[in-house]
């Protein structure tokens, strides 16, 4: 009822274990975070939240005294814990201890809230994307193991996403995995596949149109399954178009996929 927010830490998550904490804190900075997990074709559903206290243009965790004074509750909660987050292998690499607050985090910057997100979960041996935006006003935060590209343009989104779920770019991917690229789809996944940049083309602008209706129809669970089915299909013979592959081409590589999956 006074507006904030009773939270509990996920203090049996990862590889080191937390004392179990409750808490009062403020929720203007809490946002969702979605993990690798909460990721599946075409959708995605957060399951967590995380404390964002990391300034994005400066690329540290925000001034100490500031936050003391407009969050208070919030550096309380975060104070209870600077021993061991002092003591991440991130922080000490990237950070200066003397300077930079200890909440700092790495690889959070601008890009970390952009209105668009094409998100895939990192550890796969293919890539299942999705396009993700806010949720109840808040941006959606990927978590450090889940890969994403950021766009102001919802329509490129879409059609990134598209190809990224592509038969052409999954058989790529599986392929370079299983040749020893380490069954990861991780960001550098970009650098295996070209992607041409998006210039709203005619089949450009059909792959970001199909994307989303992809996204409309596996949101309705097995009410949209068949539809979904022709859907991707159209978006297998638009890929192939603009990767200048041929009909009989894309159906050997959908062969080859059942063999290698």
């Amino acid at each position: 009822p006074d507006g904030l927010l009773v939270v509990e830490n996920l203090h049996d998550v990862g590889k080191k274990k937390m004392k179990p904490t409750k808490a009062l804190i403020e929720p203007d900075l809490v946002y969702p975070l979605l993990r690798g997990r909460d990721i599946q074709r075409w959708q995605a559903k957060h399951s967590a939240y995380i404390i964002m206290v990391q300034d994005p243009q400066k690329r540290t965790g925000y001034d100490e005294a500031w936050l003391k004074v407009q969050y208070p509750l919030t550096y309380a909660y975060l104070k209870e814990f600077e021993t061991v987050l002092r003591e991440r292998s991130g922080y000490k690499k990237y950070f200066d201890p003397q300077k930079d607050p200890f909440y700092s985090m790495y690889d959070v910057a601008e890009y970390t809230f952009a209105p668009y997100k094409v998100v895939w979960p990192w550890i796969a041996t293919g890539l299942t994307a999705c396009v993700v935006a806010d949720w109840e006003s808040k941006l959606i935060i990927p978590e450090h193991n889940t890969s994403f590209a950021s766009f102001d343009d919802v329509v490129e989104a879409r059609y990134l996403c598209a190809l990224l779920n592509s038969t052409p770019c999954d058989f790529t991917i599986r392929a370079y995995a299983a040749g020893g690229g380490g069954g990861l789809a991780s960001p550098k996944s970009l650098q295996i596949v070209h992607i041409p940049r998006f210039q709203n083309t005619d089949t450009q602008s059909r792959l970001a149109s199909l994307s989303q209706r992809a996204h409309e129809l596996a949101a309705q669970g097995k009410a949209g399954e068949e539809e979904l089915h022709r859907v991707e299909e159209e978006i297998d013979l638009k890929a192939a178009e603009l990767w200048g592959l041929s009909k009989e081409e894309l159906e050997e590589i959908k062969r080859s996929l059942v063999e290698i999956s």
